[in-house]
């Protein structure tokens, strides 16, 4: 430390610059130690990051499909009726079906002994006796209404199909909802908007239905047999161990399993994430950790610096505080020594010498108690809300003998504030100028009432004031109060009139650096 930055520091503040230096220090080497466990815990936010997005594709895909179901029992309520509705009214319906489902690319229709109906796409190229062998092709038992899910090609088409037979009283009728493959896959593409990374789906003998790569839809997945060593899927999801290779990608990528269920069966669900770009993200994670720390770092010493600096003035303003403090601390044990206040507490021990010599006794107690505290006050500027109300209250012990019924003190103060700090003698001082400067008679007695107002304390009392007083030592008492406050603190003391009430706020201060409160009996 050179002899110019003790000039501008002081000693006090050389010791805490290079307190804050080390604690630089200390936060650099933090630093590194952080940055090379980020590895590790970007991974775990990656793995967070797989899991949360994946379990988002995964609920709007099965949402997908179990819109196709409610689709399957729709048309199925919609044939089983009483009587069946006109052409017209049939394909009515089936247009509206494909808009609430817009995956579904065509219905077929064969009811007993009738024509091959077909609505939707394809209707022009599909050969309806293929369609009828598909759809009679498909064993079911009688009054079996559970659909049957097949891979169907026709017409140059691959389609997902689901077949289904409903018993009328004129006789069964089968159908079935047919969703392209193609169509699928545009249909999702569009849907989930993946952008780093992408779905699979394969049916329960192991078809592609989803895949990135169209050329691979409608053939067998070289992962059927991997998927099938995962053992039961559900919509908790299975998350591939490391290692996982993506042969459409040619990368290592981060891959998790669900189960879908569709139709009484269940479908695979996969989605994957290539590890690149996850590599790509741990290295911008730690590149902006690093350029963060560096701020940090450089932000900390700037603040440090500019503290020091405004320690500096504080410090310079402190020391004149305290020299103007010390002047008035000296003036403040001489008035508080007050020759009238001991000649008035003498007669009034005279009194009662004669008529209560056990409340004489305690009056001689309390009159100790409250000297020897003024003695002890005098060597420092604070004293906490607990000391000042004992103190008080001795104080107007001393005060009640003398003015009897002519003056009440109310305290309501709980425990909370015990432990909070304020000028010693404060509410004291504030209790004698309210019994000086105001008229106290029987009739209409001079009430005071002590309390807590958030963060204050409160000494207010009716204002009824003398003629025979100037208030110069009430102005005094005050001027007292603030500037001890200055020293400690920005709020402020006030004093106000409003209406019949005379108010003075004194905040508190912070508790002090010692055990919890102690409780008031």
């Amino acid at each position: 430390m050179t002899p110019r930055t003790k000039r501008i520091f002081g000693p006090e503040g050389s010791r805490l610059v290079i307190a804050g230096l080390l604690l630089m220090l200390i936060v650099g080497t933090v630093i590194v130690i952080v940055a090379r466990r980020a590895d590790r815990v970007a991974r775990d936010m990656n793995i967070s990051y797989v899991r949360e997005s994946s379990r988002d594709y995964y609920g709007t895909t099965r949402s997908e499909f179990s819109r196709t179901e409610r689709s399957g029992r729709a048309v199925a309520r919609f044939i089983a009726s009483d009587t069946l509705p006109a052409e017209r009214q049939v394909t009515l319906f089936m247009q509206t079906l494909r808009q609430f489902d817009p995956k579904i690319s065509s219905i077929w229709v064969l009811p007993a002994g009738d024509d091959l109906r077909i609505y939707g796409d394809g209707a022009d190229r599909i050969a309806a006796d293929s369609i009828r062998d598909i759809l009679l092709g498909v064993p079911t038992a009688p009054g079996d209404t559970t659909p049957i899910v097949r891979l169907v090609r026709t017409g140059g088409t691959t389609y997902l199909s689901t077949i289904q037979q409903v018993e009328r009283p004129d006789g069964a009728v089968r159908f079935s909802l047919n969703i392209s493959l193609d169509g699928l896959h545009t249909y999702f593409s569009e849907l989930l908007r993946i952008v780093k990374g992408y779905i699979t789906l394969t049916d329960s003998a192991g078809h592609v239905l989803i895949h990135p790569d169209t050329a691979r839809l409608g053939g067998l997945s070289p992962f059927a047999a991997e998927v099938r060593s995962l053992g039961t899927l559900n919509e908790y999801g299975k998350l591939l161990p490391q290692g996982t290779h993506s042969a459409y990608l040619g990368l290592p990528i981060e891959q998790v399993y669900y189960g879908l269920p569709f139709c009484g069966g269940q479908m695979v669900f996969s989605v994957s994430f290539p590890r690149l770009v996850i590599q790509e993200q741990m290295h911008a994670f730690h590149r902006y950790t690093l350029i963060l720390a560096g701020l940090v770092v450089l932000l900390f010493g700037g603040l440090l610096i500019l503290a020091q600096l405004r320690w500096r003035r504080e410090y310079n303003l402190r020391q004149k505080a305290e020299r103007d403090s010390a002047r008035m601390h000296l003036q403040r044990v001489i008035n508080q020594i007050n020759p009238h206040f001991l000649f008035n507490s003498l007669n009034s021990l005279y009194a009662l010498i004669d008529t209560d010599r056990g409340l004489a006794r305690e009056f001689v107690l309390k009159l100790s108690k409250v000297y020897r505290y003024v003695l002890e006050a005098s060597d420092r500027t604070l004293a906490t809300v607990s000391d000042e109300i004992d103190f008080t209250r001795k104080y107007y012990f001393l005060q009640k003998i003398r003015f009897a019924d002519q003056i009440e003190l109310s305290i309501e103060i709980g425990t909370e504030t015990d432990e909070r700090r304020i000028p010693a003698m404060s509410i004291q001082t504030l209790v004698e100028n309210a019994i000086k400067h105001n008229r106290a008679t029987a009739e209409t007695p001079l009430r005071i009432r002590i309390y807590t107002d958030g963060d204050r304390i409160v000494i207010e009392n009716t204002f009824q004031p003398r003629k025979d007083t100037d208030g110069t030592s009430l102005g005094i008492g005050l001027s007292r109060l603030r500037t001890i406050y200055r020293l400690y603190t920005d709020r402020k003391v006030s004093a106000e009139q409003a209406g019949s009430v005379f108010r003075c706020i004194l905040p508190l201060l912070d508790k002090p650096g010692r055990p919890g409160p102690r409780k008031r009996s």
